[in-house]
């Protein structure tokens, strides 16, 4: 398996579907990493997975739980890294051969604040470099998390659910298939509106 070509990765999860929950969390885990997430194909992989779910060959409760605590878990760390290095970070890679990276990181969070951490997990060149530098300048923990969480649930569901979705209304009515997507996209847009609000809820009390 080459885990650079979405394709490789996809075959050798249709081979090994009883082990698609340690495959999903690894990749995305390892995705969410700094100097790490540039070089893996977590997006394609989890549209491709999503067919897989969608066509009976892998168990979605495993795929999307391991999707879920990869992508979690790994923004997590990369969160942790972030504050344990501090003001080392600009001077890893990939900060140190593009320090725009580290420039434009913390604009993005010092514009939108604890949004940064949802909006920046639908970005890739943000993805892998968001959580850490929200460490490095000392996010508070409960609004990261509250945050990554939020995130990496909408993520996975936006692009495993997608393929998922995608194969299985191929069975279905035109009916079928848009009330099935419009309900996806609308869990999602309530779990995001919700984190938002919660946080600036939070926010309207700390500043009392």
């Amino acid at each position: 398996m080459n885990p650079l070509d979405p394709a490789s990765v996809a075959a050798f999860i249709s081979d090994n579907a009883g082990y698609v929950a340690i495959i999903l969390f690894l990749l995305l885990f390892a995705e969410s990493l700094v100097g790490v997430g540039y070089f893996l194909p977590a997006a394609t992989v989890l549209l491709s997975v999503g067919a897989l779910v969608g066509s009976g060959v892998a168990a979605p409760i495993p795929a999307f739980a391991g999707a879920f605590a990869g992508a979690i878990l790994g923004g997590e760390a990369n969160f942790r890294l972030g504050r344990h290095l501090s003001n080392r970070l600009p001077d890893t890679w990939p900060f140190s051969r593009y320090p725009v990276l580290l420039t434009r990181s913390q604009v993005f969070i010092e514009r939108h604040g604890g949004k940064s951490i949802l909006l920046g997990r639908f970005s890739k060149p943000l993805r892998p470099t968001i959580p850490a530098v929200a460490g490095m300048l000392e996010m508070p923990g409960g609004r990261f998390r509250g945050f990554n969480a939020v995130a990496g649930v909408l993520w996975t569901l936006m692009w495993m659910g997608g393929g998922a979705v995608m194969t299985a209304t191929s069975g279905f009515n035109a009916e079928q298939a848009v009330t099935i997507s419009g309900a996806l996209l609308l869990v999602s847009l309530v779990v995001a509106v919700g984190a938002i609000s919660m946080d600036r809820w939070r926010r309207g009390r700390l500043d009392r």
